[in-house]
């Protein structure tokens, strides 16, 4: 069977509770970043920025699904996710519990206004700079993590 190559495409392969839930989040993607473009990446499907930046993506497995977003959006919500496994930036959901509609309206919302923040005006949430270097940019990186790379971050 040849990868999916839209997000219909995507869901058409999925059957049972794993179908339930993709569309439960798939809908709740189209409410809450209407502006987003949808595509598959890595095989999952994914919700972009206008700017290029993956939001968030979603994959389907045997008995659950995963949300990933941005390591910092995930921990942004840690209490909120206390009953929940989850990974660098991966929340499990398991197909046999309710899905968590609200908790996923607000990371979703929360990642969508950090990624226009950062695209507006090239800040992160916490009002440092991103400032480019070469072809990369470096926003909140901790300086231990800075001492030999080509990055540098200024506040404001």
């Amino acid at each position: 069977m040849s990868q999916p190559q839209t997000i219909e495409e995507y869901a058409e392969g999925l059957a049972g509770q794993g179908r339930e839930l993709f569309q439960q989040v798939w809908a709740l993607a189209h409410e809450v970043v209407p502006e987003a473009s949808e595509a598959i990446k890595w095989g999952h499907p994914a919700w972009m920025h206008s700017s290029g930046t993956i939001l968030f993506v979603v994959s389907t497995h045997a008995k659950h699904a995963n949300v990933t977003f941005t390591p910092s959006t995930r921990e942004a919500f840690d209490d909120d996710l206390a009953g929940f496994t989850t990974g660098k930036g991966s929340v499990k959901l398991p197909y046999d519990h309710p899905a968590p509609d609200d908790l996923l309206r607000r990371m979703m919302a929360s990642v969508s206004v950090s990624t226009n923040r950062l695209a507006c005006c090239g800040c992160d949430d916490r009002g440092r700079e991103a400032k480019p270097v070469g072809r990369r940019v470096a926003v909140g990186i901790p300086a231990r993590l800075l001492r030999r790379s080509n990055f540098s971050v200024t506040g404001h």
